[in-house]
Order: structure tokens, then C-alpha cells, then sequence
């Protein structure tokens, strides 16, 4: 198959792959399957970028927004905790008080 015939899922999933530590690629095909509502693999790509990477703040908050619509909020509230931590550490203040507004919600 050609690169003009691959879907944007197919393409981030052989770039993933490729890059197993790029966190971005990670991130943007988790994107791609929360729009196409595959949350399994979502899941299975914000971990991995947890695991991989803790450090990258932006994957904290969409995951647990994924968490929250899934009724999953004990993961969510856990996941935005670790968040606002990392983005602290980062001061990412603009971040971290996204995470802090949506802790609040879920509490």
C-alpha cells in the first residue's frame, strides 16, 4: 500500500513503531483512537507514554479526561494527581491548572 493510500491512523502506527520512545507519535495516535472511540487502544498508547515518558505533561490530562466520560474517575482523579505533579515540576502552571479544575469536578 502507498503512503497516499494509508489512513492518518495507519501512517502514526507504522511512525510509532518505527519510534517506539517518541512520545508525540504515541500521543497523536491515542488522539486518533479516542476520535475513532477505540478506547482500548487509547488506553493502551496513554500508558505507554506514562511508562515511557512521564514527563510528558499534555498525555496526563486527555487521558484522564478519557477516563472521566468512561465513568472510570478513581483512575482519572489518579492520573490528574500524577499530572499536576509533573506539570508543576515543569512548571507548566497553564497545564497544571486544567488538571486541578477538572480534579475539582471529579471530586
Amino acid at each position: 500500500m502507498t503512503d497516499q493510500n494509508k489512513s492518518r491512523r495507519e501512517k502514526l502506527q507504522e511512525f510509532a513503531a518505527q519510534n517506539p520512545n517518541d512520545s508525540f507519535s504515541h500521543y497523536a495516535l491515542a488522539l486518533e483512537f479516542l476520535k475513532e472511540e477505540d478506547f482500548v487502544a487509547a488506553d493502551k498508547h496513554f500508558r505507554h507514554i506514562i511508562q515511557t515518558t512521564p514527563d510528558y505533561v499534555p498525555v496526563y490530562l486527555m487521558y484522564a479526561q478519557m477516563l472521566a466520560k468512561q465513568h472510570r474517575t478513581v483512575e482519572a482523579k489518579s492520573v490528574l494527581t500524577t499530572g499536576i505533579d509533573v506539570a508543576s515540576q515543569a512548571q507548566n502552571a497553564h497545564a497544571r491548572s486544567e488538571m486541578e479544575s477538572l480534579l475539582a469536578e471529579l471530586s
